[in-house]
């Protein structure tokens, strides 16, 4: 356990907590949060929601499942709670979504695409270089696709000029992850010059105006709709990297970069299953 964090709440026969906990995996170590509220026996919500027992006789409860949490959780984001019910929206992957029916606030909905008989480009791309078929015309519409993406994101948000201080901030960014990939691939330390060179040459570069970005774009990331051709998903960055960071204008050649490495994820994966080998 990192921490155990309290959060203050209206019900004082219970105890809100935020624990945050990191997995035993030997090597990339996930972190968690899970927001618990923890009760004397006497009082616990229903069995389903028990997820333990905690000291001198409480439980812990799943917190999204026990009104204390959501008041709390309400509280601390500066909300008042009300006397109206919550539920936990279910079919999720996650069980962390918690509906306040709020008898003052209109009710709203909102509508997603069901976009049927679909692959993701990652496959698309695949069973091209498995069966040694042509994908140019495959890729060059996904090339118009990213840049018809990006036009977008640049109209719909705020861009900036890339002055000295955002490349600064930006080709830091870079030479950590490096240094990070270095430390977790040792194999890369010959190419360290010439990397360490190109990066020093596109920082002297002229930069275009920084813009919103996919951030996390990758063959994965895009199906391929029948008579509809490519569509990008899932614009919400890296998932482990923070909010401010993936809101963040960067160049739009990130995301490129990220869609040439995974074509060369494609040739990889061919070229390891041709010498047997597995991945670690």
């Amino acid at each position: 356990m990192l921490a155990d964090r309290r959060l203050r709440g209206d019900d004082e026969s219970a105890t809100v907590r935020v624990l945050v906990l990191v997995d035993d995996a030997p090597a990339k170590p996930v972190v968690y949060q899970v927001p618990v509220v923890e009760r004397v026996l006497a009082g616990a919500s229903p069995a389903t929601s028990v997820i333990g027992r905690g000291d001198a006789g409480t439980i812990l409860i799943d917190g999204p499942h026990d009104l204390a949490y959501t008041h709390a959780l309400l509280a601390e984001l500066g909300l008042d709670a009300g006397d109206f019910p919550t539920d936990v929206l279910a079919g999720e992957q996650s069980n962390t979504s918690i509906i306040c029916r709020s008898p003052s606030a209109p009710p709203f909905a909102f509508a997603q695409e069901f976009l049927p008989d679909v692959e993701d480009a990652w496959r698309v791309a695949l069973r091209a270089a498995s069966a040694h078929a042509d994908f140019t015309s495959g890729a060059d519409a996904l090339g118009r696709a990213t840049a018809e993406v990006h036009r977008d994101l640049a109209r719909l948000f705020p861009t900036v000029p890339a002055d000295a201080a955002a490349r600064t901030t930006l080709a830091g960014a870079w030479i950590r992850r490096l240094a990070i990939a270095f430390d977790e691939v040792p194999a890369l330390q010959p190419q360290r010059r010439a990397i360490e060179d190109i990066y020093a040459a596109a920082a002297g570069e002229v930069w275009p105006a920084l813009q919103r970005v996919h951030g996390d774009y990758h063959l994965g990331q895009v199906i391929s709709v029948p008579g509809r051709g490519w569509v990008v998903l899932d614009f919400e960055g890296e998932p482990m990297r923070p909010i401010e960071e993936r809101r963040a204008p960067d160049l739009a050649l990130r995301d490129i970069a990220g869609m040439l490495r995974s074509f060369d994820y494609v040739a990889g994966t061919l070229r390891l299953a041709r010498t047997g080998c597995r991945y670690r």
